[in-house]
C-alpha cells in the first residue's frame, strides 16, 4: 500500500491480511487536504508470487473552489454569432471530486439540477493545471442562455463550490 498527503511524499507499507488484523488506517493529520493511495493485492502460492491490478483512489478533504470566470460566444469570421459558446475555468489545481455538469436554459437558470440534460461533460481532471477553457455547443438557443455548472455527482456538494455557479454571456 501506498500513500501521500497533499501530494507530497511517497509513504508505503506492506500490510499482511489474515483475519482482523490485516487493516491499516492511513495517519491523516488535521488540516490535510488531499490523500491519493494506492493499493496492489499480492498472493504467496506454490507457483510463485502472484500480483493483482493497481487500485487508486484520491480523496479530497477540504472544500475545492472553482472560479466560474466568463462565458463568451465564439464568432464566425469575426462578426457572426455560432452556437458555440467558450466556459472559462480556474480552480486551484489537480483533480475535482467528480466531473462537472454544463446546463444551459434560455430565459433564467437552469432550477432542475437531476432531470436538466446535459450540454456538456466536464472531466475531472480538467483543471489540473488551474485553468481550462471548454467548448459547448447547447441545444437550447436563444439570445438570453444561461449555464450552470453542477457536479454531476450531487452528494460531493460539500467538497465542491463553485462561484458563481451560473453564468450568462
Amino acid at each position: 500500500m501506498e500513500w501521500s498527503l497533499d501530494g507530497g511524499a511517497l509513504q508505503s507499507r506492506k500490510v499482511y491480511r489474515s483475519g482482523p488484523n490485516g487493516f491499516f488506517n492511513v495517519p491523516v493529520p488535521e488540516g490535510t487536504g488531499s490523500v491519493n493511495v494506492s493499493v496492489k493485492s499480492v498472493a504467496d502460492t506454490s507457483e510463485g508470487l502472484l500480483e493483482g491490478p493497481i487500485t487508486e483512489k484520491s480523496f479530497t478533504l477540504k472544500a475545492m473552489i472553482i472560479n466560474f470566470d466568463k462565458v463568451t460566444q465564439v464568432k464566425r469570421f469575426g462578426f457572426l454569432r455560432s452556437n458555440k459558446y467558450v466556459l472559462s475555468l480556474s480552480g486551484p489545481g489537480g483533480d475535482l471530486p467528480c466531473d462537472l455538469k454544463v446546463l444551459v436554459q434560455n430565459g433564467f437558470p437552469p432550477a432542475d439540477l437531476i432531470n436538466h440534460p446535459a450540454s456538456a461533460i466536464i472531466k475531472a481532471n480538467a483543471l489540473r493545471s488551474g485553468k481550462a477553457e471548454i467548448t459547448v455547443e447547447p441545444s437550447e438557443k436563444g439570445d438570453d442562455l444561461y449555464f450552470r455548472l453542477v457536479p454531476v455527482e450531487l452528494s460531493v456538494n460539500s467538497q465542491l463550490t463553485i462561484v458563481p455557479e451560473v453564468n450568462n454571456p
